[in-house]
């Protein structure tokens, strides 16, 4: 029982450091949301559009506060602390998944009437009014309603504030305002991209606002149980699978299709309810509802294994339902079109198989901004059929589903003993260090699609080789402090395994601050890895020492824009240097294009696997760290006692 006390302490206590962390960062991104609409509080209609920021300000605020109050109840072992702790933590659980569900549900809905109020807004855009759509214009940096056409269609001039100009009689030059979407489009967008942003961060948070719950009710009783984790997590995916098909109900064979997702949200459902009174009779320590509950668990775990099994032995025949779904709305799209546009809409396909299906008028469903009820050919060319892209939708589901299942399937309980954490904490570093090792050899196959230059007679790396060596050398410390993690465990010695955890923290720290800055900053990212290009080109000695001619054969690429550029070097005579070419630069078609484009695509490219690599090693690195101190804080007590 002690080492679970200890246990739960050092997790109640890290977990309570991540929300305080949490807690500010929602502080934060609720500040920037209402920065970004400070200018627009003169817009009467706007008003409720600051209130998810302000919900997010509040949000935060609470979790700080409840955060804090945790940590204050495990270092003083308050059992009164704790318990209120568990009780707010589950009051804000609820809460916070429901506005979560309603974000997920509502989303579309909400996206409607943020568009419903930039045309009211520009509906009311008069000198009575002081110009409203002013204000929208220089915080999105857009004009008009649709587009600058709108002030043109009326006679009007383009004012100001279409070139963000905080005078609106100041002329705006069209090289500028012709370049603008339009307020409608940037204003949904802005929303879009924040209802995404506070969905998956408030799952995440649930999911831990969850844990912290139970956590902190195994502390105050020494039990556990961490069932109602995957009630609640098939319970959302349920729902999300539900929004995503509840449009199609009118259509007979969508049955099969609504089936899976319902029996997900029942069986969460169950799992969350079972999971309660499992709880009750852990707090309460009645033999009969634990027994009952176990008995429960066993029919639960049957039912599980059928629906995985089922999804697996029929995951064919339910595709071919949902073509047959698909196929059946196509063929009725006449008498009902309102069924292919929804799911074009939702799934954001065109046609059957592809656009060509509706000859040469396509619907306006098929893309983002129709023209007088239609769309141009270049907006759908690229999309794909509704068959493949409801396909696409059910083979990411089923893996979810099976994978989930599995993952639910409940372990026989153990004794959480030294040994037990000892070998938990060696898988783990195992695991930590298998990562790793991919991380090196998916570092080294950037690094040889790359390839060497060679300068003056030197061979060496060129600019975009810096990040797979940045991701070989981090990595390459993971899998060395993963291995000393290993031997501390296996020795049982206090000296490594602490060392091991701070290492572990300073590692994981590192690589989440990259990772931020990585989110965060694309757009700088991306600016910075064309400066490079830049420079280099921008550099007479650079260009003459063989620098940017070995960079254009790792890129296959041509000057810094494209081969036009070499038209501006007084010292061109023969013209195009031969690795501006595939073959021969007499063919147009043989020429590269420009190496700044193509740089900054393979550095963000890198750059995206790399979070997500980052991001699972931070995962596993984190649960290594607390299973380090917890055997740690084991060994140093059994030795103390020994020595008594």
């Amino acid at each position: 029982m002690g080492c679970i006390k200890g246990l739960l302490n050092i997790l109640i206590y890290l977990i309570n450091i991540v929300f305080l962390i949490v807690g500010i960062l929602l502080i934060v991104l609720g500040s920037i949301m209402i920065s970004n609409l400070t200018s627009l509080t003169a817009v009467d209609q706007l008003s409720n559009s600051n209130s998810i920021p302000i919900c997010v300000l509040v949000l935060g605020g609470f979790i700080f506060i409840v955060s804090f109050f945790g940590c204050c109840g495990v270092w003083r072992q308050s059992l009164c602390l704790t318990t209120t702790y568990a009780a707010m933590m589950f009051i804000l659980f609820v809460l916070q998944l429901v506005m979560t569900c309603w974000i997920a549900v509502n989303g579309k809905d909400f996206l409607n009437d943020m568009s419903k109020l930039v045309t009211n807004v520009w509906n009311e855009n008069t000198p009575a009014n002081d110009y409203p759509m002013g204000a929208l214009e220089l915080t999105f940096d857009c004009c008009g309603n649709t587009s600058y056409n709108n002030y043109l269609q009326m006679n009007q001039p383009v004012p100001g504030t279409c070139c963000g100009f905080s005078n609106r009689q100041q002329a705006c030059p069209a090289s500028i305002y012709e370049f603008r979407e339009g307020c409608n489009q940037k204003f949904t967008d802005f929303w879009d991209d924040n209802n995404d942003l506070i969905l998956w961060s408030g799952l995440g948070i649930c999911i831990f606002e969850l844990i912290v719950f139970i956590v902190a009710s195994l502390l105050a009783n020494c039990m556990r149980n961490k069932n109602s984790i995957c009630g609640i997590l098939l319970i959302i995916f349920g729902s999300l699978m539900v929004s995503e098909i509840k449009d199609f109900s009118s259509v007979d064979q969508t049955f099969t299709a609504n089936s899976v997702a319902i029996i997900i949200l029942v069986l969460g459902c169950l799992i969350f309810l079972v999971s309660f009174i499992g709880c009750c009779g852990a707090i309460r320590e009645n033999a009969f509802a634990l027994t009952t509950y176990s008995i429960i668990m066993l029919g639960l775990f049957l039912c599980q294994i059928s629906l995985i099994i089922y999804v697996w032995i029929n995951h064919v025949q339910i595709r071919q339902s949902l073509d047959q779904m698909v196929q059946t709305i196509w063929d009725q799209r006449k008498s009902d079109g309102l069924l292919m546009d929804t799911l074009q809409k939702s799934l954001k396909c065109c046609g059957l198989f592809k656009f060509s299906d509706y000859g040469s008028v396509y619907p306006a469903s098929c893309c983002d901004s129709p023209t007088n009820g239609s769309c141009s050919l270049t907006s759908v060319m690229f999309k794909p059929g509704c068959k493949s892209a409801v396909d696409s939708l059910w083979d990411t589901n089923a893996n979810i589903i099976k994978y989930a299942g599995l993952g639910s399937q409940q372990l026989s309980k153990m004794d959480c003993g030294t040994s037990t954490v000892k070998y938990i904490l060696y898988i783990f570093n195992t695991i930590v260090s298998l990562i790793g090792i991919m991380g090196i050899v998916f570092g080294v196959l950037i690094l040889q699609s790359v390839g060497t230059i060679e300068v003056n007679g030197q061979t060496g790396f060129p600019p975009q080789a810096a990040l797979p060596i940045l991701m070989i050398t981090l990595c390459s410390v993971v899998v060395f402090i993963s291995f000393l993690g290993c031997c501390g465990a296996i020795r049982e010695s206090v000296c490594m395994m602490m060392s091991y955890a701070v290492c572990l923290l300073v590692l994981l720290i590192l690589q989440l601050a990259i990772i931020v800055l990585l989110f965060t900053n694309k757009e700088k990212f991306d600016v910075a890895m064309g400066e490079v290009i830049d420079k280099v080109w921008a550099s007479p000695e650079a260009r003459e020492a063989g620098v940017f001619d070995a960079i254009q054969k790792s890129l296959h690429c041509c000057g810094s824009s494209g081969a036009s550029d070499y038209v501006s070097l007084s010292f061109l005579n023969d013209g195009l240097p031969s690795s501006c070419c595939d073959g021969s630069c007499a063919n147009p078609l043989n020429i590269y294009g420009g190496c700044r484009s193509k740089f900054v695509d393979f550095m963000s490219g890198s750059s995206e696997k790399a979070k997500y690599v980052g991001l699972g090693l931070i995962v596993v690195e984190l649960v290594g760290f607390i299973f380090a101190c917890c055997l740690a804080n084991n060994v140093r007590n059994y030795k103390r006692r020994n020595g008594y």
